[in-house]
């Protein structure tokens, strides 16, 4: 499928018709784009796969760097004490999407969406910039309540 529309995909919409065919007549002529059926399931149990095959190589490539962005941010925060713990938090938190990605979709539903971003916001929690030098612990978080 990815081979026949790589840089656009089929989109989204398309993607029913897709999984809809596996007619087994028209899978022994073979002239069936998809060789199983698959009634019942909206998407291709590959976050990486549905991906590419709704948005192409457009598509896939910005899932990707959705799914790494973790990754980046930790290059991109400050050069502290804490660095290789935000790596490791960072990579454990890719590792499993990776893995949760190639059986499953990577994106898309609500509670796999909600555990993404909260991992993700505590890991930028682990940053704070402060403009005052005064600051000894650039880490340390002061909550003043007024």
């Amino acid at each position: 499928l990815f081979e026949k529309a790589p840089l656009w995909g089929y989109g989204i919409g398309k993607r029913d018709d897709i999984l809809a065919q596996g007619n087994q007549e028209a899978i022994a002529k073979g002239n069936v784009e998809c060789p199983a059926e698959h009634p019942g399931f909206s998407h291709f149990h590959n976050g990486f796969l549905t991906a590419a095959i709704d948005a192409g190589i457009f598509g896939f490539l910005a899932t990707l760097l959705l799914y790494l962005s973790p990754i980046f941010f930790v290059f991109a925060a400050p050069n502290d004490g804490l660095r290789a713990k935000r790596f490791v938090f960072a990579s454990v938190l890719c590792i499993t999407y990776f893995f949760a990605g190639m059986k499953n979709i990577l994106f898309g539903q609500d509670l796999v969406d909600s555990l993404f971003i909260v991992f993700s916001v505590v890991l930028a929690f682990s940053v704070v910039k402060t403009d005052d030098p005064s600051t000894e612990d650039a880490n340390e978080v002061k909550i003043f309540i007024r």
